[in-house]
This record gives C-alpha cells, sequence and structure tokens, in this order.
C-alpha cells in the first residue's frame, strides 16, 4: 500500500469515527433539537484524518530508516572484535 492510499484510508476511518462519535454525544448532551449539521464535521474530521495520516506515515518511515540503518551497522564482539562505525 502506498503512501497516498494510506493517508485517504486514515483520513475516511477518523472522518467516519469522529463525525459518529460526536454525533452521538450530541444527542446526548443537546438532545436532536440543536444538532449541527453533519457536513461541517465531515469535512472537518477528514482534513484533520488525513494530517494525521501524513503524521503517522512520517512517522512510521523514519522508524524504517532508522531500523535499516541499525541494522547494517555491525555490533562489537568480543569474538571478531569488530567495532560499530
Amino acid at each position: 500500500m502506498g503512501r497516498g492510499q494510506f493517508v485517504w484510508r486514515q483520513g475516511l476511518t477518523l472522518m467516519v469515527f469522529m463525525t459518529a462519535f460526536n454525533d452521538v454525544v450530541a444527542h446526548i448532551i443537546y438532545g436532536a433539537d440543536n444538532v449541527s449539521s453533519i457536513w461541517g464535521y465531515l469535512g472537518k474530521y477528514f482534513f484533520i484524518g488525513i494530517f494525521l495520516g501524513y503524521m503517522e506515515w512520517h512517522d512510521q518511515e523514519s522508524k524504517y530508516k532508522q531500523a535499516r540503518l541499525n541494522a547494517s551497522m555491525p555490533v562489537f564482539s568480543m569474538t571478531t572484535r569488530i567495532r560499530p562505525r
């Protein structure tokens, strides 16, 4: 899965979850008469989800690169006497 698909999926997942959660909480607290339009919540949570998806992708990518760097460095061993650079 590429970065675009990952970010898109994260945005849609957060949008659906947070909109449903916000709708339920608004109905419980305010009642059905005083609830805002759902389109504002959909847009807001979609863009927040896209932003968080990019942040998550960057975090995982940096962890992957760091793991590859650490895996390529030899570890000091008493038998081989190889030291890391």
